[in-house]
Order: C-alpha cells, then sequence, then structure tokens
C-alpha cells in the first residue's frame, strides 16, 4: 500500500496534464482542476491546437512497481482530418496525443471515434488534459463546428469588450438553434450570463430570444439538447414555452422527450406560480428516494438484482404518475390564465 501511494504521488507530480489543464476561463497556468464544463470558446482559447480526426490506435501507458503493473495514461493515435487551429507543424497525417489517469476527471478516447481535439504543446508533447478536451462527433456533424470555428477568431480578436461580448453572444445564439451544437450554445450562453456585468444578467436581446423560442417549440419530437436550451431560457415569460414544456409532461415516456420533461417538472410549476398538492408532494419525495436507489445508490451493501428490478418498476410508475399531476395542476393554471387574458 505504501508503495501504491508512492506511485501515485510521482505519477501527479511529474504529469503535465494535472500542472497544465484546460480552465474554463482561467489561464493554464495555476488551474489544476477542470471545474465546471468550459464553454466552447474557452476550449478555444485554451487550446494550442484544435484538430478534427479519428482515432486510430491506443496504447497504455503503464509503470511497473513491484509486481504490480499500473495504467497511468495512454498515447492515442489520431488521424487528422482537418485543422482548426495551431502551427502548420500539423499538417501531418497522424499524431499521437497523451492522455493521463490524474485526481482530475481525465480526458479519454475510443477506438474508431471521430472527435475534436483541444490539445496543449507540453515539453514537445501533445497532451489532451481533461475529459473537456475532446468531443465526440457523429457523421454529418463536423461542417457545423467547421462554420462556428471559421467565425470564432475573428470575434475573439475584437479589441472593444462589450463588442467582443456582444458577437460572441450571438454566436452561441447561432449554436443552439442548431441542434448539433445545441448544447455547446447554451452552455455558453449559461457562461456569458455568469459573466455579464449587467445586474439583471439578461445577456439575450428580445429578438435573440424570441429566435431561440422559435426554434425549439417548432420541433416535436425536441431534436438535440432542447433541455439546456429551455433550462436557460427558464426565465424568460414565453406561453410558447409553457405550452412546450406542458407537452412534455403529458409525453413523459415518448422517445426524445425524457430530458425535456425532467426540465419542464422541474421548471414549469415555478413558471406558472403553481403550488402543487400534498399528495403530489408526497409522491415526489417518494420518487426523490426510488431516483437514488436506482441511479445512486453508493451504499456498500448493493440490493439484489430482483430488488433492483422492482426498484426500477415502482420508480417508473411513481414518475409517469407524477408528471401526470404535475401536468394536470400546470393545465389548469394555463387555462385560468387564458380566461383571465380574454
Amino acid at each position: 500500500m505504501y508503495r501504491f501511494c508512492l506511485l501515485v504521488i510521482f505519477l501527479l507530480i511529474s504529469n503535465p496534464a494535472h500542472a497544465n489543464t484546460l480552465g474554463e476561463s482561467q489561464p493554464r497556468s495555476g488551474r489544476t482542476f477542470p471545474g465546471p464544463r468550459p464553454s466552447l470558446a474557452d476550449l478555444w482559447q485554451n487550446a494550442d491546437h484544435v484538430i478534427f480526426g479519428e482515432v486510430e490506435r491506443i496504447k497504455p501507458l503503464t509503470s511497473k512497481l513491484g509486481k504490480q503493473v499500473y495504467t497511468y495514461g495512454a498515447q492515442n493515435v489520431i488521424y487528422i482530418k482537418h485543422q482548426f487551429k495551431g502551427p502548420r507543424e500539423l499538417q501531418m497525417q497522424s499524431i499521437v496525443v497523451e492522455t493521463r489517469v490524474t485526481s482530475e476527471a481525465p480526458c479519454s478516447f475510443e477506438m474508431g471515434t471521430q472527435v475534436i481535439a483541444f490539445i496543449r504543446k507540453d515539453d514537445g508533447k501533445y497532451i489532451a488534459g481533461s475529459s473537456h478536451s475532446r468531443i465526440v462527433l457523429e457523421d454529418g456533424e463536423f461542417k457545423h463546428y467547421k462554420q462556428a470555428f471559421e467565425r470564432l477568431p475573428e470575434i475573439l480578436s475584437e479589441k472593444e469588450d462589450e463588442v467582443r461580448r456582444s458577437k460572441l453572444v450571438a454566436w452561441y445564439v447561432d449554436l443552439a438553434v442548431e441542434p448539433v451544437t445545441r448544447y455547446q450554445g447554451a452552455l455558453g450562453l449559461s457562461w456569458a450570463r455568469a459573466r455579464s456585468k449587467n445586474k439583471s444578467k439578461n445577456v439575450l436581446s428580445d429578438q435573440q430570444a424570441r429566435r431561440l423560442i422559435k426554434k425549439v417549440v417548432s420541433e416535436s419530437p425536441p431534436i438535440g439538447d432542447t433541455a439546456s436550451v429551455l433550462n436557460y431560457l427558464k426565465d424568460y415569460p414565453s406561453r410558447d414555452l409553457d405550452l412546450l414544456m406542458l407537452e412534455s409532461l403529458r409525453r413523459s415516456h415518448e422517445p426524445g422527450w425524457e430530458r425535456l420533461t425532467r426540465t419542464a417538472f422541474d421548471t414549469l410549476p415555478a413558471r406558472l406560480g403553481v403550488k402543487l398538492s400534498p399528495e403530489t408532494e408526497q409522491r415526489r419525495k417518494e420518487w426523490g428516494e426510488l431516483l437514488s436507489l436506482v441511479y445512486y445508490n453508493f451504499d456498500k451493501k448493493k440490493p439484489s438484482e430482483e430488488q433492483q428490478t422492482l426498484y426500477k418498476e415502482r420508480y417508473h410508475i411513481v414518475w409517469g404518475s407524477l408528471t401526470y399531476d404535475v401536468y394536470i395542476q400546470c393545465r389548469a393554471a394555463l387555462e385560468n390564465d387564458a380566461l383571465d387574458s380574454k
């Protein structure tokens, strides 16, 4: 055990990825943990190279201590299909990118996947530090990121802070409108709001908010990460958004609606000023307990497979009943608002 601890300490001290990790908005120096997921613009700024390619080979990096062999990272051979950022030196067919297992959330690659990798160069080695350092793409998705990255350098080179922030928000809105990059757009807008000097933290113009709302309510079932956009827009008054969330509660068990239903469940009652009935609150408590048992059970004594199956069945029954209850109460509130407005 003592030798193992010495090995871990040695790996952490000697690991350049540990000392130089992509931060969400900070310079690379002085940041040792990935922290909250960075925005796409932050990843770009903190990388020396940004490439798109396919993972061809993975070779574990190991160290032997006594009779024990420990894996502390990997060398990942990526066939480069496109280079977005970085010196011309990467105009080669393949690159070896190292990842390391550290106390932070490490980056990892899978054979055969197509990825965008945000890479640093340290001591002659190409390093992908944290789990945020790569985005896995499906067929047909590359063109959307290519279009986005082609615009980004000009936006970031803007010298006036307010102009740059405004252009960056518009860029994030464009990302959020497109289903493929929707999650990245919503994440960027959340960072823009968090950094805003505006007391209201309202970084979207009315036109931008309407554009986002019009896009997501036109899709049925939801496409891409619509839940992230709705979570960002949860404070924006819109009857169309209310109706979309209400519909997701009604269709909670249909494919494509699950994540949106969870967002609606968490936000719609508060948007409408609905105080849920005591029976619904009690069922919500039971659902929370089942959620912990099914998905977050960290007890050392795990339930039997049969018991786990029973928990899951009960969880889905309670969730269906709960979302329907919330749907009925929120629908009544919307109908009353419609009558009051006449």
